[in-house]
């Protein structure tokens, strides 16, 4: 910021005193003494990590990406465009690029995932768009406090429910999601924390008329 010419040196020293005076995470702190705005942030951090930062006119519309919500939420980030011939996701982040985010997107949907970086504020009214919106899938999430037996069986119930032609998996930090995609169903399976640990166990699985599979 101080290279853009959003700030003064002066201006953030006075701003890092107080941050820490307070507890108060720096870019908080500049806000609310009005030194600078979301954008101007946002715009900081764009260049700090190497990506574009998208224009506050781009933003205006719910996008039918079929992402897990709270997986996305997770690492504060929202789709902004998606092209379903070019097979592209354009992903905004509002703190920092979560490469393990973007990676899992290719994996599960084979759309390229592409970076850029927006304020809070956008993500909100994108977040609440998306909401809104009716989706091709669903989401489940399993509880951490299951066993290993009872996720399995959550599984193959849902595998066969939707009549299961196809499983995709994929590892986003301490998450690992599972996508089954039936004829006209898809539902989004989100492990966390020791839940994740089984499902990182198996690294493909098998469909078929009596259901799924795990292999490890």
């Amino acid at each position: 910021m101080l290279s853009k010419g959003y700030i003064t040196d002066g201006e953030l020293r006075e701003a890092m005193a107080e941050s820490r005076q307070n507890g108060e995470a720096l870019d908080n702190t500049l806000v609310r003494l009005g030194m600078v705005d979301e954008w101007h942030l946002a715009s900081a951090r764009a260049m700090q990590w190497g990506y574009p930062v998208l224009g506050r006119d781009r933003i205006s519309q719910s996008v039918d990406a079929d992402l897990p919500l709270s997986l996305i939420k997770t690492f504060s980030a929202a789709p902004l465009h998606y092209s379903k011939s070019a097979k592209r996701i354009v992903m905004g982040f509002v703190y920092r690029v979560e490469h393990s985010l973007l990676r899992s997107i290719e994996q599960v949907t084979g759309c390229r995932a592409e970076p850029c970086f927006i304020t809070p504020t956008e993500m909100h009214y994108q977040m609440e768009r998306l909401e809104g919106a009716a989706h091709e899938s669903s989401e489940v999430v399993l509880e951490a406090s299951m066993t290993a037996a009872e996720v399995a069986n959550v599984v193959g119930e849902l595998a066969l429910e939707i009549k299961a032609r196809d499983a995709s998996l994929s590892r986003c930090q301490d998450h690992v999601w599972m996508r089954l995609s039936g004829k006209r169903r898809m539902v989004d399976v989100l492990f966390r924390g020791r839940r994740a640990g089984i499902a990182r166990e198996c690294d493909t699985f098998s469909v078929s008329g009596e259901g799924i599979r795990a292999v490890g």
